[in-house]
């Protein structure tokens, strides 16, 4: 057949990947046969007896309840277009135009989007840094607390947690300074609906104190790709807005496949999560038992310097081999077929669910033998602080940057322009330019040195150029600004 998605991915999945990487059922191997017998037959519409995602009042219903009920929340929404939409409708809730929303700089991308959609202005604030690993590590109490005496007309705050490394924050004391002022707590739970199936793992955001949790259950749970949930808890969020906004940024077609992975999703992890989980556990610390006589790789664990850790989020550290992250991935992927999550200039991330089983460790933990062994000689990599330090100054919303014209200039060229895009270098993930925001010397030399050491950054096109507002545009709109 001519068609190429399909004929690519057949082949991919007929290479019999090691898969270190999201979705959570691992090419379909934690899903119940019955439900992969149903998938073409199920794909229907709101027909007599299927409910309706928008206005549910039967089985969505009732699945949602019981969604509510597992994960401890008033009310669960079921999202059919990812964690996503789920950010969006909740910054939409909050936020009018011109409200400020306290955020973590270590935000996913959608937040920033989210903040586009509702015109709000975003009140950055950094988090922790790991100086032994060079990653972005947690949120703290004391510097959301500071946002707020700062900013007390902030409409409420939402951070990340877990984050890609697994890092997980203090959320019942940033849940408790939120509700001091009044403000309700949001979390991008996205990597963590995982946690409360077990007591080996970090609190959840929803036992935490959260007032919102969105959470990917494709990632660490065992849904369908895109099949997200909102966990709701608080007299702080408005939820009959939030249903309308849902109603309106959420597919007219909801995929029931989608809807049926959730439902299965759940009831799995009700029923066993805590058995499976514990068995992943059990193949982790004996991998990670046996990575011991590989002295040149370390493993980020619970013992970092952070303030907890998802210990199902495999992180392996490789400057000491002399590796970079980048190398390593590329070693994993083209010589052993096995397919890690992401890789930074020092790090290797891998997705582990409890659908990975213990000869795909076994599989891991050879291959790192072969390569340790190759590279044993080599001298360590320079330890560089990858750690973008300054938030840059907002001159403008990051609607309003969107809104104007904008054109290409030489990175080298653009200090003191205003970025119109969101610019987000790999390593170490975080945000070096939101929309908006005044580009730096100090900006430049970070992205350029990323560049230069192999990683790659987004919104930075090959030719080395940035997107930034039209001079024209920003002489006009500010002379419109001091008018009004």
């Amino acid at each position: 057949m001519n068609t190429p998605i399909f004929n690519a991915l057949k082949r991919y999945v007929d290479t019999k990947p090691v898969s270190f990487y999201m979705p959570g059922h691992k090419h379909g191997r934690g899903l119940p046969q019955e439900f992969i017998d149903y998938i073409p037959q199920i794909d229907v519409t709101e027909i007599p007896g299927t409910d309706n995602l928008h206005f549910p009042e039967g089985i969505i219903k009732e699945s949602q309840d019981l969604a509510a009920q597992l994960f401890g929340a008033d009310q669960t929404f079921f999202l059919i277009n990812g964690s996503s939409c789920g950010i969006h409708a909740t910054i939409l809730t909050l936020c009018n135009p011109g409200d400020k929303l306290i955020v973590s700089r270590n935000c996913h991308k959608s937040i920033v989007a989210g903040l586009t959609l509702a015109g709000a202005m975003p009140i950055f604030v950094s988090s922790e840094y790991n100086d032994e690993f060079g990653i972005v590590a947690h949120m703290t109490p004391e510097s959301i607390e500071k946002a707020f005496i700062e900013h007390p007309e902030a409409k409420g705050v939402i951070i990340t947690s877990p984050n890609f490394y697994g890092v997980c924050s203090d959320i019942k004391g940033i849940a408790k300074v939120c509700h001091r002022h009044g403000r309700p707590l949001i979390v991008d739970e996205a990597h963590g609906p995982h946690l409360k199936f077990h007591e080996s793992l970090p609190e959840s955001a929803m036992e935490g104190g959260a007032d919102v949790c969105i959470q990917s259950a494709h990632k660490t749970l065992l849904a369908l790709t895109q099949a997200s949930m909102m966990h709701v808890r608080s007299d702080l969020i408005d939820t009959n807005t939030l249903k309308h906004i849902l109603v309106m940024i959420q597919s007219t077609s909801p995929s029931y496949i989608l809807l049926a992975s959730l439902d299965i999703a759940r009831e799995i992890v009700a029923e066993k999560g805590e058995e499976l989980l514990g068995n992943l556990l059990d193949n982790l610390n004996m991998f990670k038992l046996k990575m011991q006589v590989l002295p040149r790789l370390s493993i980020v664990d619970q013992h970092s310097d952070v303030f907890d850790f998802d210990p199902t989020r495999l992180v392996i550290h490789c400057r000491r081999l002399g590796l970079s992250g980048f190398d390593l991935d590329r070693e994993l992927r083209n010589r052993f077929n096995i397919q890690p999550e992401l890789c930074d200039l020092f790090n290797v991330v891998f997705i582990t669910t409890m659908d990975n089983i213990a000869e795909e460790f076994d599989a891991l933990f050879t291959a790192l033998v072969i390569i340790h062994e190759e590279n044993k000689d080599r001298d360590p990599l320079p330890l560089v602080n990858m750690k973008n330090n300054d938030i840059p100054v907002q001159k403008y919303a990051p609607s309003e940057a969107f809104s104007m014209k904008s054109v290409r200039v030489p990175l080298s060229e653009a200090e003191g322009r205003i970025a119109t895009t969101l610019v987000v270098p790999y390593p170490p993930g975080i945000p070096v330019l939101c929309p908006g925001e005044v580009v730096s010397v100090e900006a430049i030399h970070y992205i350029e040195r990323i560049l230069e050491m192999g990683g790659s950054v987004n919104n930075v096109d090959s030719d080395l150029t940035i997107e930034v507002v039209a001079k024209a545009d920003v002489v006009a709109y500010d002379l419109e600004m001091s008018e009004e």
